[in-house]
């Protein structure tokens, strides 16, 4: 039977009490006494039909519980799925985050060197046309000197082989035309022997003195030291003195060979380079000494040097294989008796720098100390190329002769 059937199902075999087991069940008679036969049979009934009933409702929520359950599981893998999606999701905007932000550092980055490479250009640039000034400066000065120097050899030419017409006059139109007009006179067998005794006049007017206020414009150039070709970075070198430098060369006296106002210390530049150099000085002062010793002040055996040029800050001279002039604020009187003394001292640096050129001697021609106020320092034997340009005075005579030949060429 279906209803049976149904309550097996639901119930299983072991609890097989279907409601035909209560339609058909019958029961003993007892001897004595006992229930209402009809009274049992209608309450049977109503219990089969009660249990029927439930039997319907557990199977019917069995059915649902299992759609339920389905449900659940299907909303499980939704849940599972919604997460893994939320996780990924997270972790996308994470990595966007996240790889925002090194663009944006490495765009900032960017930007910083960018900037340091602008303003290291704009530097460069500053330096550079600091630099063209202070060459354009320097070829106007010896622009000048040299101008000044060409005209006073013509004056003094013009006033030793003409000196019957006295003084001459001041502008070079004058003396050009007094030239073609004694150019134009015929020439004899005595102007030979005029400019014989010319010579001779000359010889003994350079034995005065020159008089107060009088300007030198007469130069001449003296190598102070040719001592060889190996390239020496000291001591423009601002890796090696960064922070400041006190340094001594050493000129021999026999290499000079000349005695008189020194207006000019060129040094021999190797190498292209340049450099800043804040709290530069440069001294000039005679020494008895021909090698320095590790002692600065003794370098000096007694004598005081004279501080020749200062700078706030020197920028050294970019160009190489040339020399380069030391501004020189004051002159210098040289005796040559002594031998020279360079001192550099500067109190820091930065920049390439640049290498001059020396060569070993045989005694100790430099010492350096690596502060600008250094007592003593380390002393070895090599020696810079340099030269000196003197100034000389109408009237005061050179050391040697061949100084006295060049006034007139």
């Amino acid at each position: 039977m279906r209803k049976d059937k149904v309550v097996s199902e639901v119930l299983g075999e072991e609890g097989a009490l279907t409601p035909s087991d209560l339609y058909t069940t019958d029961f003993k008679r007892a001897l004595f006494g006992g229930y209402d036969r009809n009274s049992v049979r209608e309450f049977l009934e109503r219990v089969a039909d009660h249990l029927e009933d439930r039997m319907v409702q557990i199977r019917v929520l069995t059915e649902k519980n299992q759609e339920l359950k389905a449900e659940l599981e299907e909303f499980r893998q939704m849940e599972v799925s919604l997460r893994n999606a939320l996780k990924s999701s997270q972790k996308f905007g994470e990595d966007v985050l996240d790889s925002a932000r090194r663009e944006a550092d490495l765009m900032l980055q960017e930007a910083r060197v960018k900037k340091t490479e602008a303003e290291a250009a704009e530097e460069r640039r500053a330096a550079r046309l600091k630099q063209d000034i202070q060459e354009l400066q320097e070829q106007r000065r010896r622009l000048r000197m040299e101008l000044l120097s060409i005209l006073d050899s013509h004056k003094l030419l013009v006033e030793t082989m003409m000196p019957e017409m006295g003084e001459p006059p001041a502008s070079l139109v004058d003396i050009g035309s007094e030239q073609d007009s004694a150019a134009a006179e015929p020439e004899t067998d005595s102007r030979g022997d005029e400019l014989t005794k010319a010579g001779t006049e000359v010889s003994a007017d350079l034995s005065t003195e020159p008089d107060d206020g009088e300007e030198g414009s007469l130069h001449e150039k003296a190598q102070a030291g040719d001592n060889g070709t190996t390239e020496n970075m000291f001591p423009w070198w601002p890796m090696a003195f960064p922070n400041g430098c006190r340094f001594q060369m050493l000129f021999d006296r026999d290499a000079i060979n000349y005695a008189g106002t020194v207006n000019e210390f060129e040094l021999h530049k190797s190498s292209a380079g340049s450099g800043n150099f804040a709290g530069a000085r440069f001294y000039l002062c005679h020494t008895s000494l021909t090698g320095l010793t590790g002692n600065f002040r003794d370098n000096y055996a007694g004598n005081t040097p004279a501080l020749v040029a200062s700078f706030s800050n020197y920028v050294l001279p970019l160009p190489g294989g040339c020399f380069y002039p030391i501004p020189m604020a004051t002159t210098f009187a040289y005796n040559n008796t002594d031998s020279l003394i360079l001192e550099i001292t500067y109190e820091s640096s930065s920049g390439n720098g640049g290498g001059l050129y020396c060569g070993r001697m045989s005694t100790n021609h430099r010492v350096f100390g690596r502060t600008s106020t250094a007592e003593s320092g380390t002393a070895d034997t090599w020696g810079y190329n340099a030269r000196l340009s003197f100034s000389y005075y109408p009237g005061v005579a050179p050391t040697s002769l061949g100084r006295v030949k060049a006034l007139f060429r």
